[in-house]
């Protein structure tokens, strides 16, 4: 069996790291090494891990500071990681006993060099025109079929989520990686939104990322509650702007897309009232 390195970035969900570490006692097998990176200098989740760690002391948890940033958290973990495989989970994600079998079951072909799997999150309670998921995007031109980018570096998300394939991209909450390849690759940290978009896409460069329908882990996508829509948007349309231009070969057609892309994201946002994100 591989070794298995958990990553987590956290920051202020001492409750939440509180219930995923509880996951993590009950795994079997349990992974290699936990590590809890830190972004809050008060140090609230040291109190959390300390009451783990003298519940179960077997619980290999390894608290690590580190300044605010999801992107040089996740660094931090490649860094200090021993595991041969890292499986990089957010705070708020709770799973089943035998994540880390099906995981290591994936990594058997050694032409694998990402995982992840089906997060099942909580829907939005304000129903909008052509959400997330919604089959409409499917519409969006510039190529690429499910779990892969458009020529001008938008995700096309899954649908039809039963069925494993070969992807492109995987949600921050719950991707796995060959720890040589996350090292080649690492997280950028000029990024604090798609990232996750970002580095998953470099390390497909490198050898095949699976989507696998079997693995299920479910998100509470708590850092997506109380934001203000403005400042994300505005956040996020330089992400998506960053991440195109660093990824994606620069031609006409690209960047007349991209150009269209934004523009519907704009008029999507004011059919579904929300006027600060279109702002943003």
């Amino acid at each position: 069996m591989s070794k298995l390195s958990v990553v987590i970035p956290t920051l202020g969900r001492v409750d939440e790291l509180s219930l995923l570490l509880k996951c993590l006692s009950l795994s079997d097998p349990k992974p290699h090494e936990i590590l809890v990176v830190e972004g809050d200098p008060r140090g609230a989740a040291l109190e959390v891990i300390e009451r783990w760690r003298a519940k179960k002391p077997a619980l290999p948890i390894e608290y690590v500071q580190s300044p605010r940033n999801v992107s040089h958290q996740r660094n931090v973990g490649i860094e200090r990681a021993s595991g041969d495989v890292l499986v990089f989970l957010d705070d708020d994600v709770f799973f089943g006993t035998a994540l880390f079998a099906q995981i290591d079951k994936a990594f058997e072909d050694p032409a694998v060099v990402g995982v992840t799997g089906r997060v099942i999150e909580p829907r939005a309670t304000r129903r909008r025109i052509v959400a997330h998921h919604s089959r409409l995007r499917r519409w969006i031109p510039g190529g690429g079929g499910q779990g892969t980018f458009t020529r001008f570096g938008y995700p096309r998300y899954i649908y039809d989520l039963e069925e494993k394939r070969g992807v492109q991209f995987m949600p921050g909450c719950f991707m796995c990686a060959r720890r040589d390849a996350a090292i080649a690759v690492r997280f950028d940290e000029q990024l604090g939104l798609a990232e996750d978009e970002d580095f998953s896409f470099r390390l497909s460069k490198l050898g095949r990322l699976e989507h696998r329908p079997e693995i299920v882990l479910y998100h509470r996508k708590l850092g997506f509650i109380s934001r203000d829509s403005r400042s994300f948007d505005a956040r996020l349309a330089w992400s998506r702007r960053y991440i195109f231009e660093k990824n994606f070969e620069q031609t006409r057609q690209a960047r007349a897309q991209f150009a269209l892309l934004r523009a519907a994201l704009v008029g999507h946002r004011v059919v579904n009232g929300d006027f600060a994100g279109a702002r943003g």
